[in-house]
């Protein structure tokens, strides 16, 4: 009764999301609603708001979301791992000291194996790539998905727009996802004028991405890069995103 007359104490915007939480698993939507838009009246700054506001997005979308996964098919690569049996084992014959002796020839040296001189290592040369780096091209910020399913794939692209629509709503700032492996997606974020842009935009977007954007993607699951439309031309071409980051990071002193 005290909570419900002061609304001031520390508890009770999380009581709230509880509470809301709880209505949400009974299918209760418009109650659980309610309840988060009075956690955010009450407590407009707190880190919770955020949540709750994000909350009552999805449940506005809840029922297309369950019909995307409902409908999700997961095609699981089949296991062609053929296993062998274990190779026999023969024990050696053992051979007697004296027929050694006899078989081995007198007065011959042992024989050294020659040893390779240290200045004859040559060093391994650089990987080549056909990347190239041109700072002052066009330029996207890329979000690269590592296995994630096609809808947390849109659901993603959807979170960026929400993202650029309430924090850069002057930009005008295309998304688009593109599947480059069965594993790995990128959402294109751009383009930007110039490499600096795109960087820009990566060191500003990541904190919210965490927090407020995609907080329901584990950090595992994605990272930032950026890249020309020609070295992406290049990527598709050659699908090894390990390889381009490693590029970048000799290229790029940003590290994101």
């Amino acid at each position: 009764r005290a909570d419900s007359m002061y609304r001031t104490s520390t508890w009770q915007p999380q009581l709230l999301y509880i509470e809301a939480v709880y209505h949400i698993k009974e299918r209760e939507d418009s109650v659980a609603k309610s309840i988060l838009q009075t956690l955010i009246a009450q407590n407009p700054n707190e880190p919770l708001a955020r949540k709750a506001q994000n909350m009552i997005q999805v449940l506005n979308r809840r029922r297309e979301i369950e019909e995307e996964l409902t409908n999700l098919q997961i095609e699981r690569p089949v296991d062609t791992t053929t296993r062998t049996s274990n190779p026999v084992v023969q024990n050696p014959v053992p051979v007697r000291r004296d027929t050694i002796a006899a078989n081995q020839p007198r007065n011959v040296p042992p024989v050294t194996p020659p040893q390779p001189r240290k200045d004859t290592v040559a060093a391994q040369p650089p990987v080549r790539t056909a990347f190239t780096w041109k700072p002052n091209d066009r330029f996207y910020a890329v979000v690269v998905l590592n296995k994630v399913d096609k809808v947390f794939g849109n659901e993603t692209r959807t979170a960026f727009f929400r993202y650029h629509r309430e924090r850069l709503p002057t930009q005008t700032l295309d998304l688009q996802l593109l599947d480059l492996t069965p594993e790995y997606k990128l959402l294109l974020i751009g383009d930007f004028a110039t490499a600096q842009e795109a960087v820009d935009y990566v060191q500003k977007a990541k904190p919210f991405a965490v927090t407020e954007v995609i907080p329901w993607l584990k950090q595992d699951k994605y990272f930032f890069t950026i890249i020309s439309p020609a070295n992406l031309e290049v990527l598709k071409a050659n699908p090894d995103p390990a390889l381009y980051r490693k590029f970048l990071e000799q290229n790029l002193p940003v590290k994101f």
